[in-house]
């Protein structure tokens, strides 16, 4: 059927051949589109609207995929959108932008796959390393990096930080003005709780002990509420002042002072319950009788001089001549007087005196 066409509306009922070009005109004659005979090529000025798809060879574009290409920004990733390099070469995720990736090597493409943790290539190409370098990357998202990450500067975090794993720090920890080097760190490495050890801090244990100290000193008071158990011996440079009593741990077992080291003064109220040894020598003429000393046999007489100790206040002494013995002088010491004077004598054998020293200077009879 052959058709003949005139000027206005024509309807086709069959296929329309052309064997030249097809050109569409509008109505001031403008050409509003055309298929070159030659080349097959369709060229127009206005819009192609399809139904469902376009087909290039064996490429078909649907609908739904033209749709990851409309409205995109250049290098901002958007939901259900194709992601896009900008002009400055930055991709930017849900706030946090990578930049300079690296080179792709030719021939080659980043894909769904290359984007995934360390699929992420400084070249990208078949078998090489994965690796990405990476100048700036901010955000207010989740940063996951699978596999080893190297920060060539410094990581600022101001939220939490979470770490499923060992952290490894290069020189030190710093918590606000706490600067804890690897020295700090190993004071708490390896410790036992309750146990001492050496350059390691103490740390009590469920009771709230510890053991296995050496010395504790300082300057300041200690206190020990409950019992205290010392090993060796307590050198204490001050006074002691106790709020309890101090009781031996067994019964005329232990003693306060030694024969070599001695109290000077003890002060009490009473005592009960005791024998006290006194402190004995013998004594020719022409000595002195011990400070420490509460009772002196005289072995020598005829005249002989004995010289009493310095007087102090409440000390008690005992001088008994030996049965053989009389005619004994006893002095003073420097400074002292008995009974008001220098000496007294003691003149038949055997005899005796107890003597009391009132104050830091006088001996009386008592």
């Amino acid at each position: 059927m052959a058709y003949k066409f005139q000027v206005g509306d024509a309807a086709l009922s069959g296929a329309l051949a052309q064997t030249g070009s097809l050109q569409i005109f509008d109505d001031d004659g403008s050409v509003m589109a055309s298929i070159a005979r030659d080349t097959g090529n369709f060229d127009t000025t206005g819009t192609i609207t399809c139904d469902d798809s376009i087909t290039i060879d064996s490429i078909t574009i649907t609908d739904t995929e033209l749709g990851y290409l409309d409205g995109i920004t250049l290098g901002i990733a958007a939901a259900s959108k194709a992601v896009t390099v900008s002009g400055g070469g930055a991709i930017t995720f849900n706030g946090l932008t990578i930049s300079d990736i690296g080179t792709v090597s030719a021939g080659t493409s980043i894909t769904a796959t290359d984007l995934v943790g360390t699929n992420i290539d400084g070249i990208l190409g078949a078998d090489t390393a994965r690796a990405a370098t990476v100048t700036t990357l901010s955000g207010s998202g989740t940063l996951q990096a699978v596999g080893a990450t190297t920060l060539g500067s410094t990581l600022n975090v101001t939220g939490a930080a979470t770490f499923a794993s060992s952290v490894t720090a290069g020189t030190s920890f710093i918590i606000g003005s706490a600067d804890l080097d690897e020295a700090d760190m190993e004071k708490l490495d390896g410790i036992t709780n309750g146990t001492v050890a050496a350059s390691k801090a103490v740390i009590a244990d469920s009771n709230l002990d510890f053991s296995g100290y050496r010395d504790i000193s300082g300057s300041g008071t200690f206190q020990a509420v409950g019992n205290a158990f010392l090993g060796g011996t307590l050198s204490v440079s001050g006074n002691q002042t106790s709020a309890g009593n101090i009781i031996p741990d067994s019964d005329s077992a232990r003693d306060l002072g030694s024969n070599g080291v001695r109290w000077a003064n003890i002060y009490v109220d009473s005592i009960t319950g005791a024998t006290v040894a006194l402190t004995v020598e013998s004594r020719a003429g022409g000595q002195t009788i011990s400070s420490a000393t509460g009772f002196a046999l005289v072995t020598a007489g005829d005249g002989a001089i004995v010289t009493l100790p310095a007087a102090s206040a409440g000390k008690e002494l005992t001088v008994k001549l030996s049965s053989s013995i009389g005619d004994v002088i006893l002095t003073a010491g420097a400074g002292d007087l008995v009974e008001g004077a220098a000496n007294i004598r003691l003149e038949s054998t055997g005899s005796a005196v107890k003597l009391t020293a009132y104050d830091g200077q006088s001996w009386f009879v008592s």
